[in-house]
């Protein structure tokens, strides 16, 4: 596996090869031709801030997921855990409550709960999204990336 790292706006970050295989799409659509909202979209991550001013692929072998509701509720896959949590929207702002977690214990692959922890730590510093084509990114006030998703087929 190759371990490239590529320099975004004063952050390294880390690209493990290979990525996710995702389907192309044209500008705003999904798999089913229509275009992706938030809400409604079965959000699956590609990569997510490490909490250590890096972003990197989710890790081979593990799937991080977010789903956003109607009413506010913010649910998914943490890799190992699910997660819940709620969340406000004013335009393209976000807030993300701390998430809780279920309680389980992984071992494998090797990492998955320091990667967990990483993006249940991270979730609640996102304050903008955007939706482009089937993609979702998560960042800070800064621009800082938390984590970049794809909407699921």
């Amino acid at each position: 596996m190759r371990h490239h790292l590529v320099a975004l706006a004063g952050l390294t970050v880390g690209l493990l090869t290979p990525v996710l295989s995702v389907p192309a799409y044209a500008a705003g659509e999904t798999c089913n031709g229509q275009a992706a909202t938030l809400v409604g979209t079965n959000w699956v991550a590609t990569m997510y801030n490490t909490g250590t001013e890096a972003v990197t692929n989710v890790m081979e072998g593990t799937t991080i997921t977010a789903n956003f509701a109607e009413d506010g509720q913010l649910n998914g896959s943490a890799g190992c855990n699910n997660f819940m949590s709620s969340y406000t929207l004013d335009g393209q702002n976000i807030t993300i409550q701390p998430p809780a977690t279920t309680r389980k214990a992984c071992s494998e692959p090797a990492g998955i709960m320091e990667q967990e922890a990483a993006f249940v730590s991270m979730l609640p510093q996102a304050t903008t999204y955007t939706i482009s084509g089937s993609n979702l990114e998560l960042r800070t006030a800064e621009g800082a990336l938390i984590a970049s998703f794809v909407a699921a087929q």
